[in-house]
């Protein structure tokens, strides 16, 4: 009996763990901005709602417009082109979510970009967390997911950054050609990411590694666009 117990509480030690580093870093960024400073709980909650429906609507084209793929491992222009499209409905879902809200544009974007990141963490990252992290054997796989969760972050807080700027007509035509450019390759890197998968084999640590690479990147080019549109 006692050693079923202690199994027990292993499983659920290492889901909580999985759980902690998946969400955590939401909190502190939360605590650590003026999100916590103007209360914006409801500016997250209506993002993460309009992520919700974002979602909607992309199944409902997938379903609608693209055929199931006919070779799994085959790499087919249509799908990639349909993932494009895929991409450009999310920008349009967060572009109608950031000129609905209210308030100061950096609170703006940061509520945006959590409540999105943290809305899609818990639809793709907690139930596979919770099926699979309570297992008897330890696997690296649900750690992987969890530090996805983390990057995702980022790359959301960036992709809100770079839609919003996009967004805004005052921008000098230079910097405005940068932010489309950059936001365009975010577009392409899913597919790019889908392309280094099927055919190369980057799976597991190296695919986190290459989407941490990227993200990174993404992030800074966002915080110079913006900086560079407030010294304007």
């Amino acid at each position: 009996y006692q050693r079923r117990v202690r199994v027990v509480s292993m499983t659920y030690l290492h889901f909580f763990n999985c759980l902690t580093l998946t969400f955590a870093p939401y909190f502190v960024v939360y605590k650590a901005t003026k999100l916590s400073e103007f209360n914006s709980w409801y500016l997250i909650l209506q993002a993460a709602v309009a992520y919700t429906i974002t979602q909607l609507a992309k199944l409902m084209f997938y379903a609608t417009f693209v055929p199931p793929a006919t070779d799994a491992n085959a790499f087919e222009l249509f799908q990639a082109i349909s993932q494009l499209v895929v991409g450009s409905l999310e920008v349009v879902g967060m572009l109608i979510t950031l000129n609905m809200v209210g308030g100061e544009s950096e609170v703006r974007l940061l509520g945006v970009g959590l409540g999105w990141a943290t809305a899609e963490s818990l639809f793709m990252k907690l139930a596979p967390l919770w099926i699979g992290a309570r297992a008897l054997e330890f696997d690296w796989h649900f750690i992987l997911l969890s530090l996805d969760a983390n990057v995702n972050l980022l790359y959301h807080l960036a992709l809100t950054t770079h839609v919003w700027l996009w967004s805004r007509k005052n921008v000098d035509k230079p910097l405005s050609s940068y932010i489309f450019s950059s936001l365009l390759f975010a577009l392409v890197f899913p597919v790019i990411s889908s392309f280094l998968r099927q055919f190369m084999g980057i799976e597991g640590i190296a695919q986190l590694f290459v989407h941490t690479v990227y993200n990174a990147t993404f992030a800074l080019l966002a915080q110079r666009f913006y900086n560079a549109y407030k010294s304007h």
